[in-house]
């Protein structure tokens, strides 16, 4: 496992990089209201990335990732994730103005009071995801290396 961010940086294979990073960040001694900015981006990638390809938009609501939605669509302009933005604002725009709650309790009454066509529209959204219109593991590269000092 890599134990800092210049050993990460040295991994070629984008999902092992991406990986790395995200335990990397999720091992800091500091929470994400603690962390640099930069970590807080990576945090925020990382954790709609694991959630969304492992069960979809409607897991990151579910999960406490959810509670960083509004901090993800910021995450992902400042990575240059124009094309993954769009998708996550879509899949935010399901929940009633002024959007999904950034407490999990409360985000999980909007989930369920959401009419079915809300999780129809996650899904297309998902299959989107999964293409990946950005490369998210190499517009993090390039975060990283730009803001490396950033990292323990």
């Amino acid at each position: 496992m890599a134990t800092s961010i210049d050993d990460v940086l040295q991994i070629a294979d984008p999902t092992q990089f991406s990986i790395a990073l995200s335990e990397l960040v999720a091992q800091s001694p500091r929470g994400f209201a603690e962390s640099r900015p930069a970590e807080r981006i990576v945090w925020c990638v990382s954790a709609l990335e694991a959630e969304v390809n492992n069960g979809g938009f409607s897991l990151f609501f579910m999960n406490s990732a959810g509670d960083l939605a509004t901090e993800t669509v910021d995450a992902l302009g400042r990575i240059g994730a124009h094309n993954t933005v769009a998708l996550l604002k879509e899949a935010m725009a399901v929940f009633p103005a002024p959007g999904p709650s950034a407490a999990r309790a409360s985000r999980e009454t909007q989930l369920e009071a959401l009419p079915p066509t809300a999780q129809a529209t996650w899904d297309r959204l998902d299959h989107a995801f999964f293409a990946y219109p950005d490369d998210l593991p190499s517009l993090m590269r390039a975060f990283v290396k730009t803001h490396a000092a950033d990292f323990p």
